[in-house]
């Protein structure tokens, strides 16, 4: 009997490796997680440090493992729950990229549009900026919390006192603090993370759409999704299990500085749970409800720039499509003041790695970017420096 030839004796091995490597990611049950978990976060509440945090990991349609620690409202002694509602943070840009691919398919706009076909007063610089310019990050436009000073009494992401920084602002103060700055770069030359752009889209969605842009992400989004803990953030209304934000300072935590939620708007003004995103995860990734293929296909395929080049992070529609340890990973974090998140999904295993806490250090990774990268690797049995996508 002939041997096999070498060469499909690797194909067989590298094939045998790489469905090994798939399927690591299943082999860990609750119990497994939970371990590990508990061993891990533990530690990490003290070293950050960190008032709670909520993780869940879904495997297909099903919730493997989901658990609580620390404290929503370290003030009044309130353990973190399941159903511990959190700010999400920039995570919101891919419900604001989701809902401008609806209306795309509905005929009433498209991403190559110029922006001021929805906001004819925006100063473009002598430029053509497309939706999906802002959408991509490839605008030039600067992010406003990088603006300096102005004669205002507030700028959006500075503190002048707290009074003052949770005042509301109306769209046309909002733009006022970034439209007239010259753009960084011509459109579609480069790659610059600018909220400012996710706030310009908030406003196209309206002007398209006849409705709010909190009106369309509830009604649009959340209510199909059967997202039943998710909000617009309104610090009005009455929300049950909603978390307190915090921040570290010289190695203490205290009450996160309050913001107006005019202020990061579509960009990154929404509430949700563990168990809300993992609908999310299920319904956007696998469920074809809210997106057509061709739009869902868009919606995930990382950006170019004019000349070919990747966009950084493998950047997509307000959402990174990144190989992570070898493994494509679709996912998003989330920073806003008292409040880090990180919403992942790996689709060839099908797997949901949610985190959401109520703690921002403002560092390049938050503590919920930490418990993600470390539950990923622990997951997939890799080490955490082959996960780190940033």
């Amino acid at each position: 009997m002939s041997k096999t030839p070498t060469y499909i004796r690797t194909i067989i091995i590298t094939i045998v490796i790489s469905l090994a490597s798939i399927f690591n990611a299943v082999a860990k049950d609750a119990g497994d997680i939970s371990a590990w978990m508990d061993n891990y976060i533990g530690q990490a509440l003290i070293n950050e440090p960190a008032a709670g945090v909520t993780i869940l990991v879904g495997k297909g349609d099903d919730i493997v493992f989901t658990k609580a620690y620390g404290y929503s409202d370290l003030e009044n002694k309130i353990p973190s729950k399941v159903e511990t509602v959190y700010q999400i943070g920039s995570m919101t840009k891919q419900f604001t990229a989701v809902a401008l691919l609806q209306l795309e398919e509905q005929g009433k706009l498209s991403l190559n549009d110029d922006i001021t076909k929805y906001l004819p007063d925006y100063p473009t610089h002598g430029k053509k900026i497309t939706i999906a310019n802002i959408l991509y990050h490839t605008s030039g436009i600067k992010n406003y919390i990088a603006v300096g000073y102005t004669d205002s009494r507030v700028a959006p992401g500075r503190i002048v006192n707290d009074a003052e920084y949770r005042m509301d602002l109306r769209p046309d103060e909002m733009i006022g603090f970034f439209k007239n700055e010259p753009l960084e770069f011509p459109p579609g030359t480069a790659w610059n993370y600018t909220n400012a752009g996710y706030y310009l889209a908030g406003l196209i969605i309206e002007k398209a759409s006849g409705m709010s842009y909190s009106e369309y992400v509830e009604n649009k989004l959340f209510a199909p999704s059967l997202m039943t803990s998710s909000y617009y953030t309104n610090f009005e209304k009455i929300i049950s299990n909603r978390a307190r934000g915090y921040k570290p300072k010289d190695g203490k935590l205290f009450n996160a500085n309050a913001m107006s939620m005019t202020v990061p708007y579509a960009a990154g003004a929404l509430s949700s749970t563990v168990e809300d995103l993992f609908k999310w995860n299920r319904i956007i990734h696998a469920g074809n409800q809210l997106l057509s293929k061709e739009s869902y296909a868009k919606f995930i395929t990382p950006g170019k720039l004019n000349n070919g080049q990747d966009l950084p992070i493998s950047y997509a529609l307000g959402i990174a499509s990144a190989k992570r340890g070898g493994h494509m990973t679709i996912m998003h974090p989330g920073g806003i003041n008292g409040f880090s998140s990180v919403l992942t999904y790996f689709p060839e295993q099908e797997l949901s790695v949610i985190v959401l806490t109520n703690t921002y250090n403002k560092k390049s990774k938050s503590f919920a970017d930490k418990v993600e990268l470390a539950l990923s690797a622990f997951l997939f049995d890799a080490d955490k420096t082959d996960f780190d996508y940033r």
